[in-house]
């Protein structure tokens, strides 16, 4: 299987995400996604709108993928790919991919 494969496993976990943070281990934990969907509960109660609440989770997922590239990095994995889904879940899902060095 070639990496475009893993990318598409990749972005069927994240299309069941809600608004829960958790990882899940891919082709016998080979490649790991870690995962964070939000949702008003994440969120300072002072934000009303919903263009207010996208953008807090945008900001707050850079904040996100910084701890999970040390983590990931200590535990022998590499990123692959990252990034900030608006269009899933409750106000979209924070992702990456990574794989273990060989």
């Amino acid at each position: 299987m070639n990496e475009m494969n893993i990318i598409g496993e990749m972005f069927e976990v994240i299309s069941e995400v809600s608004d829960e943070v958790g990882e899940q281990k891919l082709r016998d934990g080979k490649y790991i996604i870690k995962y964070e969907g939000w949702s008003a509960t994440c969120m300072p109660s002072l934000l009303r709108c919903e263009q207010a609440i996208t953008n807090y989770a945008l900001r707050k997922s850079v904040e996100v993928h910084a701890e999970w590239r040390n983590d990931m990095a200590e535990r022998g994995y590499v990123l692959v790919e990252e990034g900030h889904d608006k269009h899933q879940g409750l106000y979209g899902v924070t992702y990456a991919l990574y794989c273990k060095r060989a």
